[in-house]
């Protein structure tokens, strides 16, 4: 169970910042264009909850890190980044969010900025989680 809420967060939270990266990026191009720069396709919004999920799912194959030592971790890390950034540019192409290689490029450097942020946020509900069954731990043992 916990690991369908791990996806579920990331799904949740990808899909999320795809929307506030257009947003920024559309932002952006207004204010240096002045022009309108982005339309919405039918498929959009569903497209990017799609994305989201592929995006997440690698996730679960790296999830068990438990003896696992530091190089390894990093490795499937790195593995990680760049399955994901496959998945992300193979959906951005077929959902047609680019249309040539520079806007491909473009993406890149987000892609970066929210892997990061993901992984931080991640990193912090795991945290608060560990808190919760320390302190669950920690009262069951105070009753005895």
């Amino acid at each position: 169970m916990q690991k369908v809420k791990i996806i579920f967060n990331q799904t949740m939270m990808i899909s999320t910042a795809i929307l506030f990266e257009i947003g920024i990026q559309t932002l952006i191009q207004h204010l240096i264009s002045g022009a309108k720069s982005f339309t919405w396709a039918w498929y959009f919004p569903i497209s990017i909850c799609v994305v989201g999920f592929l995006c997440s799912l690698p996730t679960y194959f790296i999830l068990d890190l438990d003896g696992v030592n530091r190089r390894e971790i990093w490795i499937r890390i790195g593995i990680h980044f760049i399955l994901v950034g496959v998945i992300l540019g193979l959906c951005g192409c077929l959902f047609h969010w680019y249309d040539s290689l520079f806007d491909f490029i473009v993406i890149i450097p987000e892609y970066i900025i929210i892997y990061i942020f993901i992984w931080g946020v991640m990193g912090w509900f795991a945290k608060v989680d560990e808190k919760k069954i320390n302190e669950a731990i920690k009262n069951v043992r105070d009753v005895e």
